[in-house]
């Protein structure tokens, strides 16, 4: 960054963020983080479990994705299979987007699990993920 760019964030009072780390980027969906740019893309999928572990693993190693609502969303990896389970999975988020169709363009950046007790407290026609589970071969 230059001195003149500097010393004008200095007079303004303010730092403007690049782009690419603009963390209102990416939209909270309650139970993903979907891209806002039509042309985002994530580079890994960020899986957050309720225990606060959390395991990221490259779209470029996405097989296949299938959806079932009785089994919930299946993710093979090359070397992994993720399942996530839990209710309104098929249901658009506020941008009208689902969670398959995100996956499918590459534009959710994390998937998390909430507990019993938070799942009960969202709203009835909320995307919830209460189970994530990750299978290695």
């Amino acid at each position: 960054m230059s001195t003149t760019s500097l010393l004008h964030e200095r007079i303004q009072g303010h730092r403007t963020i690049p782009p690419e780390d603009d963390p209102d980027a990416c939209e909270d969906c309650g139970a993903f983080g979907l891209l806002r740019g039509v042309k985002e893309r994530a580079l890994m999928l960020d899986l957050r479990f309720r225990n606060g572990n959390r395991e990221a693993l490259p779209y470029a190693l996405l097989e296949r994705v299938s959806f079932d609502p009785s089994e919930g969303l299946t993710l093979r990896f090359l070397g992994a299979v993720v399942t996530a389970r839990g209710r309104n999975l098929a249901r658009p988020s506020s941008s009208g987007v689902t969670l398959l169709d995100g996956i499918h363009r590459y534009r959710v950046s994390w998937i998390g699990e909430v507990d019993e007790l938070h799942a009960a407290l969202k709203p009835a026609d909320a995307v919830v993920v209460n189970r994530i589970e990750i299978i290695t071969k």
